[in-house]
């Protein structure tokens, strides 16, 4: 495939504008991790970037409708049966918008955006039927969910960049067969062969770049997979909400029984990460990788809480698409050429942030957390946890570390006791049962992320969610079992989860720190940082 110029041009065409191709449909021409980032939880910026392209270009839909029509206009070259004789593409492609849009029409109404956008889940529905027909409709749906109904968050870019991918492939085919004597590009494999790779490619990067970041954590490229104490993310996970209601006693032992296998573990990690750089250089070694991915993924989840489950489908959906295809397709895509192209365009464009640029997932695990954690009182006098699923649409936020700003204490890690620093790994690793180094290393190390406009903005959004909520506003659009999962599974607290089941009168927020000492988890501070009534 590395040398047919049909395949090349494809995967080169496709390259070269799939920015302009994201630009139009998203009005990102950077894509940010998340609709509304922590430091912007009201919006105003998205907001004001959407006000932005109106006085461009009149409307937000200006672009992705005339893109449409261009689309449609070019039907004879993007016909699903002239894109996709081999029935591979299309299933891949509706399971990558599929979940953007079942996440996207099922997330909760936002109590404080007090808007349902009942029409636009309802046509992002219908353009994902659409899809079905004709893949013009995939700029809509994408442009629905991205603008209006929070679909961009980095759990989604796996899918919405191979979404994004393919639409940039199908404007490269009316060139191809306009010059298709001086391509010579008759067969159909060369097509659907160009098009997987590029959909593998973006895959491999989502892993690649994780395992890169992995290996530049320490003063050696093998001091993560030596050094780090990979259980220790279990026991944060727990003490951040992950399967809180078993016991602590037993959870603590489950842990301790973790640790000898922390750097068989990390071996691992760092072995499919990388590994995915070889997607491409054999047809059963890209089935075991993809294979592996989705194990890696379950394992993630029943260990930590944290639920890539839109990464799971994509990957399942290649993974299915891989095994099926036929030999004149496998034989054109696999080969030492394909997996050096492969290399090739992973280090020239996403590890240097360009054109796509997964997130580079990688921390040192330490088993000391600090989070804040908020509890409300019914009108019945019952105390409940708030937890993140009861804060959907804003779920990621709140299961993340936003709030940690009510607190002045010092903080040396964050998000289920991650850091990227290594001498704030070794102090903490350097307590041990001692809990005054542990007060040592944070007035050492760590800093106060107290910000007085940040603490303005979370009491009125929680003022605004809670009385809208006791007003009795709509906040469900489906069934619990309808529902899309979230990914940060931390439901669960020292007190029963909040459901709805009465009107709040009280909300609590306490900023707490938790230590694991090996043995046993301590309760370092429990500090009220704000209580609201109502």
């Amino acid at each position: 495939m590395a040398t047919h110029p049909s395949s090349l041009f494809l995967i080169g065409f496709a390259l070269l504008t799939y920015k302009a191709w994201q630009f139009c449909i998203t009005g990102y021409w950077e894509m940010p991790n998340g609709f509304f980032p922590s430091t912007d939880i009201l919006g105003e910026a998205h907001r004001q970037r959407l006000a932005a392209i109106k006085r461009k270009f009149l409307s937000t839909w200006t672009l992705p409708l005339c893109l449409t029509a261009v689309a449609f206009a070019l039907t004879p070259w993007w016909r699903w049966e002239s894109v996709d004789p081999f029935n591979i593409l299309r299933p891949i492609i509706l399971c990558s918008s599929g979940i953007v849009c079942w996440r996207a029409i099922t997330m909760d109404i936002s109590l404080v955006e007090g808007k349902a956008h009942f029409a636009c889940r309802i046509l992002m529905l219908l353009t994902w039927i659409g899809v079905w027909a004709h893949p013009a409709f995939l700029i809509l749906l994408l442009h629905i969910g991205i603008t209006w109904l929070r679909s961009n968050y980095h759990h989604q870019h796996l899918a919405i960049r191979i979404v994004i991918m393919f639409l940039a492939c199908l404007g490269a085919l009316p060139l191809i067969s306009v010059f298709a004597t001086y391509f010579n590009s008759k067969e159909q494999a060369n097509n659907t062969a160009a098009i997987v790779f590029l959909f593998l490619c973006v895959t491999a990067s989502h892993y690649v770049i994780p395992g890169l970041k992995k290996l530049r954590l320490g003063p050696h490229p093998y001091s993560w997979m030596v050094d780090n104490r990979l259980h220790n993310i279990v026991i944060s996970a727990y003490l951040w909400g992950w399967l809180r209601f078993l016991p602590a006693a037993k959870y603590a032992r489950f842990t301790r029984m973790l640790r000898p296998f922390d750097r068989i573990a990390q071996m691992g990690t760092l072995c499919i990460e990388l590994g995915a750089i070889m997607l491409l250089f054999d047809h059963s070694l890209c089935l075991c990788l993809l294979a592996s991915f989705l194990v890696f993924h379950t394992f993630v989840f029943a260990l930590t809480g944290i639920l890539f489950w839109q990464f799971m489908v994509v990957i399942a959906s290649l993974f299915w698409g891989v095994w099926i295809l036929p030999e004149s397709v496998i034989g054109f895509l696999f080969g030492w050429e394909s997996s050096f192209l492969m290399a090739l365009i992973i280090f020239i464009f996403p590890v240097r942030k360009k054109i796509w640029a997964p997130l580079s997932l990688g921390w040192w695990d330490t088993s000391f957390v600090g989070r804040v954690h908020y509890q409300v009182q019914g009108r019945s006098g019952n105390w409940y946890g708030l937890y993140g699923d009861f804060m959907c649409p804003y779920e990621r936020i709140f299961g993340k570390t936003y709030g940690a700003f009510l607190s002045k204490e010092k903080r040396i890690t964050t998000h289920i006791g991650e850091t990227g620093v290594r001498a704030h790994f070794d102090a903490i690793q350097d307590v041990g049962t001692d809990l005054m180094k542990l007060e040592l290393a944070k007035q050492q190390w760590g800093r106060s992320r107290y910000d007085a406009k940040l603490e303005a903005t979370l009491v009125f959004f929680l003022r605004t969610f809670i009385q809208e909520f006791n007003a009795g506003r709509c906040k469900k659009i489906v069934p619990w079992w309808l529902k899309a999962p979230g990914g940060e599974c931390f439901y669960w607290g020292e007190l029963p989860r909040f459901k709805g089941q009465e009107p709040i009168v009280k909300l609590d927020v306490h900023y707490r720190e938790h230590f694991f000492d090996g043995f046993q988890i301590h309760l370092v501070i429990d500090q009220p940082v704000k209580t609201l009534t109502f």
